[in-house]
């Protein structure tokens, strides 16, 4: 088969299964219309009670936390409050506009969607866009903002990278996993990739109070810390196997996950939500293909196992 028709059949085959995942997320989204999720009735009853719940927040916090407490949030809160649209319809709308924003942006890179499909279509990535809004519409302002393929992920648009940040704050943490090679050339790179994560870690955790309470016990460990875990081993074997030891961004963040996970589960778990993606495509090269697909099915299964069997704790925000 000669090279013309080797990418005609990649082309076809990309675009049967973003077409796949398109379909496969919106009917989600849609369907999951008036099925009463615990964190989507938060965000149904902030948008209803806006008015009330915006004087309460100036009157405890003052108007200088408003302006620096994902102000952008606030503001399309606001505007679903003004438009006196059905509040969960107006956001499940952002929601599917999220979800195509971001699908779009991924289709446009060099991806090839088979490799990639168990993670898009894994309960962690999906439920951004179902069940964690906020989330996920930062997200998907963060995937535009990027140039992705799998020879690497880049900065396509400073200002919007942190644009994801004025809508979710916990991505301040996320966004040094796009800057982390800059701090890696920086002199001050030790400082960099150690300090900053682990102070940004820290805001993002204070801003979350609500989860930091929750018991942790060895129980609590369970398939997706251990899943992790086993990907850190493989990547340093990588390395060792290449006569290198690296400490890439995708080991870093994985080994930060698997520390701060004992700390703070719930925090740790939400924000390796957003980061699978990203990870899994930084990683792509790393393995062999058979390898990374038993890794990508594996995430599959165990993330919506997760969803419905809630004591196998420790996979991503469990």
């Amino acid at each position: 088969m000669n090279n013309k028709s080797l990418k005609i059949k990649k082309d076809f085959s990309n675009k049967l299964f973003y077409n796949l995942s398109l379909l496969i997320g919106l009917a989600l989204i849609i369907f999951s219309y008036g099925k009463n999720i615990i964190d989507r009735a938060s965000y149904i009853s902030y948008i209803e009670n806006f008015p009330i719940i915006l004087i309460n927040r100036i009157e405890s916090k003052g108007l200088i936390s408003i302006l620096f407490n994902d102000p952008l949030w606030l503001l399309i809160s606001g505007l679903g409050y003004l438009s006196n649209l059905d509040s969960e319809f107006y956001i499940l709308s952002l929601c599917s506009l999220s979800f195509l924003v971001s699908m779009r942006n991924i289709n446009k890179s060099e991806i090839n969607f088979l490799k990639l499909l168990p993670i898009i279509l894994s309960a962690a990535f999906l439920v951004n866009f179902i069940t964690h809004i906020r989330q996920g519409f930062a997200l998907s302002t963060l995937i535009y903002s990027l140039n992705i393929n799998y020879k690497n992920i880049s900065v396509r648009n400073p200002f919007l990278i942190w644009v994801s940040f004025l809508i979710h704050n916990s991505f301040l943490f996320v966004n040094l996993f796009f800057l982390y090679d800059k701090f890696i050339k920086s002199k001050y790179k030790y400082f960099a990739i150690i300090i900053i994560p682990f102070l940004a870690f820290i805001y993002v955790s204070n801003g979350r109070q609500d989860y930091l309470g929750n018991d942790l016990s060895i129980t609590s460990i369970g398939f997706g810390w251990l899943y992790w875990f086993v990907v850190f081993l493989l990547l340093l074997l990588s390395d060792l196997n290449k006569q290198r030891l690296l400490l890439s961004k995708e080991k870093m963040f994985i080994l930060f996950y698997l520390i701060a996970y004992l700390i703070t589960p719930m925090v740790a778990g939400r924000l390796m939500e957003v980061l699978v993606l990203f990870i899994f495509i930084s990683i792509e090269k790393k393995f062999e293909y058979r390898t990374f697909q038993i890794l990508a099915y594996s995430y599959f299964v165990l993330s919506w196992v997760n969803k419905f069997n809630f004591n196998y704790f420790g996979f991503a925000a469990a």
